[in-house]
């Protein structure tokens, strides 16, 4: 699933895609770079039954996570990884990756590592900006997040179709693929980086 950075979408189409899934009692979750924690712990809060597994590279944000965690009952396992050395074969139910994959150059090794980790039968839901961004207002207008994705946005190398061809010839069945930000959402997000340019 392809979409812009905003928080907002992301965990907007998140929520809609996993609620569609058949998820059960015991079921285990990777989140696979988890970030401050917030699908992860929206997910706990939905389906307080399941076991998730969360991990990321920055000490700071798994701290913070386990920091927020102290204040709620939660089913989560927060801990540092780096997602190219991460493999736990036929391990989990479902595994998502929201706005990852593109801040690591060699994304397809993990992305490779998370499909061995992904039991037969489970769900992977990744959810990664386009190679080619078709801006509204151009890019002149959004330059500081330009500088910033330069740096961090190492891996943004796939499109929609690319994304879906590495995920088929893993014998992953595709149940949606498609773009999520829209016209709508591209707006959003131009006008709230100029905001923050100026």
């Amino acid at each position: 699933v392809f979409g812009n950075k905003e928080t907002g979408s992301s965990h907007l189409h998140f929520m809609r895609t996993v609620k569609k899934l058949p998820l059960n009692k015991n079921i285990k979750v990777l989140d696979a770079g988890c970030g401050k924690g917030k699908f992860s712990f929206w997910l706990s809060q939905k389906y307080p039954s399941i076991q998730i597994d969360a991990c990321d590279l920055s000490e700071k944000n798994i701290v913070s996570c386990k920091e927020y965690q102290r204040h709620l009952n939660t089913n989560c396992n927060f801990f540092i990884h780096n997602l190219l050395d991460f493999c736990k074969p036929n391990n989990y139910d479902l595994i998502f990756s929201n706005q990852v994959l593109e801040h690591i150059a060699d994304n397809k090794k993990v992305l490779h590592n998370l499909m061995l980790s992904l039991k037969p039968g489970g769900y992977i839901y990744i959810q990664i900006p386009n190679a080619t961004q078709n801006r509204l207002f151009g890019k002149k207008f959004i330059d500081n997040f330009n500088k910033w994705e330069e740096n961090e946005h190492i891996g943004q190398d796939l499109m929609l179709s690319s994304l879906a061809s590495l995920l088929e010839n893993t014998n992953c069945k595709i149940q949606i693929a498609k773009h999520t930000s829209g016209f709508w959402g591209e707006l959003s997000f131009e006008l709230k980086e100029m905001a923050l340019s100026y």
